[in-house]
C-alpha cells in the first residue's frame, strides 16, 4: 500500500533528465556507457546512496514528511533581505542565474491555447510555469513566481467566451523533492487563470497556500479535466486518494469516488478524463481498495464500475486516453499488473509488467454487455535493444494519446514513444518515435535524435494535428509532421532554467574567468565560459554528472560521473574535449554513487580519490598518458596504506597553507586527518568531533585555505548535529550549527547540510557558507564560545528554498557558484560590496531610538536613526511581552526617521517599544501615565 501517511521511502532525486541540442546526442561508452548512468530505473545505487545521506541514525530511515517540516523551519530563519525589498536599489541583487537556459526539466504540464497556436503553457513538478507566445522558440515563468510549486496538469476552459480560464493542478507523488523519504513535490493544489495563464490565484478553499504541509489531496495531483456539457461545467481532479469535482469554478468540492486522508486505504494512483460529449472515465489504483478500478459517466454525477476481469485486481496507475474522432473507443494503460499482460525487463534486469485494454462503448450505461474489451497487452514493444521498451517506471511516466482524426493511430509512452497505425493489435504496424535511439545499447547509448527518454504528455495542433508537441524528462519538443518516418523532433527549450546540479567547479586563479562546469543528474557534466544566460552551456560529459574539477590556469579538465569514473581532458575556449584519459585506477571499488575526489591546490598535479573504505593517491597526474582511450589505468596511483576505515569515505579535502594537510570523513561519522599527505608513508589521525551522530554521513570538509588548523565539517542526515568547527586541526570541535538546528541536540526539523566553504572575506572578516536542502546560508560570526551561530538566508528572493548541494569560490575575486538541484547554478561576487545579513543585522541593531517625552502622557514621537535602509515594523507590547499594537512603516531609508504615537485607548502603565528592522531588532521601555 502506498501512502503519503505511511512514512513509505521513495526515491531522494527521483528521474530529471535533461538533453537539448541540434544533433543527436552521441553518447560514446564512457559518458553513458555504464549500467548505472542511464536512467533513474538504474536507481537502486542512487537510492542507497542517499538514504545514507539523509536517514536519521536513529530509526534508519528518513523523517516522515520532513520535506514540508523543514520547510517549516527554514521560514523561521533570517534572510539576506526582506520581500518587500526585492525591487529596489538598496536588494541583495548579487545571486544571479547562470542556467542553463536551454535545458528543459521534467515536463509535466504541456498545453495550447486553441484559440492561439503560438501560446503554449508548460510546467514542471519542480520548476514552476511557464508560457511561450511564440510555439515554443522563448519562454517567460508565469506569476507568482514560485520555486517552491511545480505543475502536475492543466486544462483550458474551451466554452466560446471563457477561452482566457485555465485551470492547474500541481503537487507531484510520482517524484521527490530534495529531501529524500517523504518529499513529495507538494503543491497548492489547483490554480486559476483568468488571463490566459499569465497570472495564477489559488481556487479557494480547495487549495492553500502553503507548499510546506500536506493538508488535503490537491497537495498531489494528476490530471485535471472540464465537462463543458449540459449547462454544468464541472471541473474534475484526480489526486491522492480520489476524484472530485467542482461546478463553481474550483470554490468548493465534492468527492466523485475516493476516501478521505486519514483511510487507510486510499488509492494512491488515480486518472480522469472528460470526452467532448462530456462522458466522465476515471480511475483509481488497486490500493484504493473500495473504490478502485475503471469508473463511468454519461452526466458526471452518475458512475458505473466498469473494470474488466481482464485487468485482475493489482494495478498502480491505469492511464486512460479516447479517440477524439470516436469518444467511444478508450484505451487504458495499466502499470504494475504483476503476472498479467506483458513482462519485460530493463536494462538491468527490472522487471516491469503492464497491460494494455481497449474499451468500445456499445450501449445502456457501458457495464457488462454494453461495453467491448479487448486486451492488447501482447502488442505493447518489448523488442529493439535494452532501451527499447516501453518501461512505465512505476507509473512515472505514461502517455496514452490518440490521433485527433484517426482513430487508428495510437501512441504510447513510457520511457519512449510509439505510434501504431492500427491501434496495436499487433505489433506489425508500429513505429519508435522518440525517448532513447531505437538499437541503443551499451556501452554506447543515444537518445532518439532532438528527442529526450521519459515520455510524461503529448498534445496536437488544434487545426494542424500532424504538428504535435511533447513534454518529457528533456523539456519540450515539436515534431511538424508526427506521422513521417521517422519523426524529426525539435527541442524548444530555451528559458526552462530547471536543471538539477549535483556538482560545480570554477577555476581558482584567473580573476574574471566565466568558465563554470558542473555535474547534473543523468545529464552529465556542462560548461560555460559566459555570464550571458542566454549562451547555451556546452556538454562536454555524459552519465550522472559527478565531480569535476578546473586546474589552473584551465590547464586541464576533471570530469566524472557516477560510480568513481574519471576523465582527464583538455578542453578548447568552446567547451570541446580535445584530449583524454580515463584515469581510476585499476583494483579501486565500492564507489560513492556521487563520489568525491580533490586536485592539491598547490601543485594540481595529485589527486586523492576515496573508494570505499580506501583513500587513493596520485601522485602524478602529468604522467598520464592522454590517450584518448576508455581503459581504467594504474599509473601512478597507491593506496594510503593507513586509510581503511570502516564504512565509506564520503568526503575528502586536501589544505592550501600549509600544503598537503587531508582530511577525510565517513558515513559512519568518522573524521582522519594525514599531515603529509604527500608522502611515501602516511598517518592517519582520528579526529572526529565529539558529539557527532554515531552513524552521521560525513557530507563536506571545508579548510580554511589560509589556516589548515582551521576546518568546517557538516553532516547531512536528519536530525543530526550538522555543524562542526575546529581552530586546532581537529584537536577540539565546536558546535556551530546555531539556529540551523531546531534543538541544540540536531533533533527537530533542520535542514540537510550539503556542503560548506570558508571564504576570506576581506583583511579582517572570515565568511561561512552553508549549502542545505532549504537553500543558502552565511554567517560571518561563528559563535565558538556557545552554540548560538546566526545563519542567514542568502540569495531568499532569487535562489529560495531550492535545495542546494555544492558550494565553490575563488579568492582572488570573491566569485562564488552555488549548485541547485532545481534550477541550475547562481553565482555571485562575495566582495566588499556584498551584505551577508549578518553585517546588516548588526548595524541594524545599533539603531539608535528617543522617545520623548518619556513618559508619555497624551502622544509622542519616537524617532529612530537608521544606518541602513530597511523595511520597518514598531510593536507596542505589555510588561508580560503580550501584543497590543503592531505599526508597519514599510520600507524607510538610512538616516533619521520619526514615528508619531498616540496613546489612544493604551492604559496607564509600563510597556515594551521594540523596532523591527527586517531580520534586526532594537527594544526601548516606555511609560505611559
Amino acid at each position: 500500500m502506498r501512502s503519503i501517511l505511511s512514512g513509505i521511502y521513495t526515491l531522494f532525486f527521483l528521474t530529471t533528465i535533461f538533453f537539448v541540442s541540434t544533433n543527436k546526442k552521441k553518447v560514446v561508452n564512457f559518458e553513458e556507457g555504464y549500467p548505472e548512468s542511464i536512467e533513474e530505473g538504474s536507481g537502486k545505487d542512487r537510492n542507497d546512496y542517499m538514504l545514507r545521506m539523509l536517514r536519521d541514525p536513529a530509526t534508519g530511515t528518513i523523517p516522515k514528511n520532513i520535506r514540508q517540516l523543514e520547510l517549516e523551519y527554514a521560514a523561521t530563519l533570517p534572510q539576506d533581505l526582506d520581500a518587500t525589498r526585492a525591487n529596489n536599489s538598496f536588494a541583495n541583487t548579487y545571486w544571479n542565474s547562470r542556467g542553463p537556459n536551454h535545458v528543459g526539466g521534467i515536463t509535466r504540464v504541456l498545453a495550447m491555447d486553441i484559440n492561439n497556436s503560438n501560446k503554449l503553457i508548460a510546467g514542471t513538478n519542480s520548476g514552476g510555469i511557464w508560457r511561450s507566445n511564440d510555439a515554443g522558440i522563448n519562454w517567460q515563468e508565469t506569476f507568482p513566481k514560485d520555486k517552491l510549486d511545480g505543475a502536475t496538469c492543466i486544462v483550458q476552459d474551451k466554452r466560446p467566451g471563457h477561452t482566457n480560464t485555465w485551470y492547474l493542478g500541481s503537487g507531484d507523488a510520482s517524484a521527490s523533492a530534495g529531501a529524500g523519504g517523504q518529499a513529495y513535490y507538494l503543491g497548492t493544489g489547483v490554480k486559476k487563470s483568468t488571463d490566459g495563464g499569465v497570472t495564477w490565484t489559488l481556487c479557494n478553499p480547495a487549495s492553500t497556500a502553503n507548499p510546506q504541509a500536506f493538508e488535503n489531496a490537491f497537495d498531489l495531483t494528476y490530471n485535471i479535466d472540464m465537462r463543458n456539457k449540459d449547462g454544468d461545467s464541472a471541473l474534475f481532479v484526480a489526486a491522492y486518494s480520489g476524484v472530485y469535482k467542482s461546478l463553481n469554478g474550483g470554490l468548493t468540492w465534492t468527492t466523485v469516488k475516493g476516501n478521505s486522508l486519514s483511510a487507510t486505504n486510499n488509492s494512491f494512483y488515480t486518472d480522469v478524463v472528460v470526452t467532448p460529449n462530456g462522458v466522465v472515465y476515471l480511475s483509481l489504483s488497486s490500493d484504493g481498495v473500495s473504490p478502485k478500478g475503471i469508473w463511468r459517466s454519461v452526466d458526471g454525477i452518475t458512475f458505473v464500475n466498469i473494470t474488466p476481469t481482464i485487468i485482475g485486481n493489482t494495478y498502480d496507475m491505469i492511464k486512460i486516453g479516447f479517440a477524439p474522432s470516436d469518444e467511444n473507443q478508450v484505451y487504458f494503460l495499466a502499470s504494475n499488473t504483476p503476472n498479467l499482460g506483458t513482462v519485460d525487463t530493463n536494462y538491468v534486469g527490472d522487471v516491469d509488467w503492464k497491460m494494455f485494454v481497449k474499451y468500445n462503448y456499445l450501449s445502456g450505461d457501458g457495464t457488462g454487455a454494453g461495453g467491448k474489451w479487448t486486451d492488447l497487452s501482447a502488442s505493447i514493444p518489448t523488442t529493439g535493444g535494452p532501451f527499447a521498451k516501453l518501461n512505465l517506471q512505476g507509473s512515472y511516466n505514461m502517455v496514452v494519446k490518440v490521433h485527433p482524426t484517426d482513430t487508428n493511430i495510437v501512441f504510447l509512452g513510457g520511457t519512449n514513444l510509439y505510434r501504431s497505425t492500427n491501434g496495436f493489435k499487433d505489433a506489425n504496424h508500429t513505429t519508435y518515435i522518440g525517448g532513447y535511439e531505437q538499437q541503443a545499447a551499451l556501452p554506447v547509448v543515444n537518445s532518439y535524435l532532438n528527442h529526450h527518454p521519459d515520455q510524461h504528455e503529448l498534445i496536437f495542433h488544434p487545426t494542424n494535428p500532424t504538428i504535435a508537441y511533447s513534454g518529457c524528462d528533456g523539456g519540450v519538443f515539436r515534431c511538424d509532421n508526427i506521422l513521417a518516418t521517422p519523426v524529426v523532433w525539435v527541442p524548444l527549450n530555451t528559458g526552462y532554467l530547471t536543471s538539477m546540479f549535483y556538482t560545480v567547479a570554477l577555476e581558482h586563479t584567473i580573476a574574471g574567468d566565466n568558465t563554470v562546469i558542473g555535474g547534473t543528474q543523468d545529464n552529465g557534466t556542462w560548461f560555460t565560459n559566459t555570464e550571458n544566460i542566454n549562451t547555451p552551456w556546452v556538454h562536454p560529459n555524459g552519465g550522472d554528472g559527478s565531480y569535476c574539477a578546473i586546474a589552473d590556469n584551465k590547464s586541464m579538465y576533471y570530469f566524472s560521473l557516477q560510480k568513481g569514473k574519471i576523465r582527464r581532458c583538455t578542453v578548447d575556449n568552446n567547451g570541446n574535449v580535445t584530449s583524454f584519459s580515463r584515469i581510476e585506477p585499476i583494483g579501486a571499488s565500492n564507489y560513492e554513487f556521487i563520489n568525491p575526489f580533490v586536485i592539491d591546490p598547490n601543485t594540481n598535479n595529485q589527486m586523492y580519490l576515496p573508494a570505499g573504505k580506501r583513500m587513493w593517491r596520485n601522485s602524478n597526474l602529468a604522467g598520464i598518458p592522454m590517450n584518448n582511450t576508455w581503459d581504467s589505468i594504474s599509473t601512478n596511483w597507491n593506496i594510503l596504506e593507513d586509510s581503511l576505515v570502516s564504512g565509506s569515505i564520503t568526503a575528502v579535502a586536501i589544505s592550501k597553507t600549509p600544503a598537503n594537510v587531508l582530511y577525510y570523513g565517513t558515513d559512519a561519522k568518522k573524521v582522519f586527518k594525514v599531515v603529509n599527505a604527500n608522502a611515501l608513508t602516511t598517518n592517519a589521525i582520528d579526529v572526529s568531533p565529539t558529539g557527532a551522530a554515531s552513524a552521521g554521513n560525513v557530507s563536506c570538509i571545508a579548510i580554511d585555505p589560509t589556516d589548515a588548523n582551521k576546518v568546517m565539517v557538516t553532516y547531512s542526515n536528519y536530525r543530526v548535529y550538522s555543524i562542526f568547527y575546529t581552530m586546532d586541526g581537529g584537536a577540539t570541535w565546536k558546535k556551530v550549527g546555531g539556529n540551523l538546528e531546531q534543538f541544540p541536540s540536531g533533533t527537530g526539523n533542520g535542514p540537510s547540510i550539503r556542503w560548506a566553504q570558508i571564504v576570506p572575506y576581506n583583511a579582517d572578516t572570515i565568511a561561512y557558507f552553508v549549502a542545505t536542502s532549504t537553500g543558502l546560508y552565511a554567517t560571518t560570526n561563528l559563535r565558538t564560545d556557545k552554540d548560538s551561530t546566526v545563519w542567514v538566508q542568502q540569495g531568499a528572493s532569487s535562489i529560495g528554498n531550492t535545495v542546494c548541494t555544492m558550494i565553490d569560490y575563488r579568492p582572488v575575486d570573491g566569485m562564488m557558484v552555488v549548485a541547485t538541484h532545481a534550477r541550475g547554478v547562481y553565482s555571485a561576487r562575495i566582495d566588499k560590496n556584498y551584505f551577508l545579513g549578518t553585517e546588516r543585522i548588526a548595524k541594524l541593531k545599533r539603531t539608535e531610538i528617543k522617545v520623548y517625552p518619556n513618559p508619555i502622557n497624551i502622544s509622542a514621537t519616537i524617532e529612530y536613526n537608521l544606518p541602513l535602509s530597511s523595511n520597518v515594523q514598531i510593536k507596542i507590547s505589555d510588561a508580560l511581552g503580550k501584543e497590543i499594537q503592531l505599526y508597519n512603516e514599510g520600507f524607510k531609508l538610512e538616516g533619521k526617521n520619526y514615528f508619531y504615537f498616540n496613546r489612544h485607548n493604551f492604559n496607564s502603565g509600563t510597556y515594551f517599544l521594540t523596532l523591527y528592522m527586517g531580520n534586526a531588532r532594537k527594544t526601548e521601555i516606555i511609560v505611559i501615565e
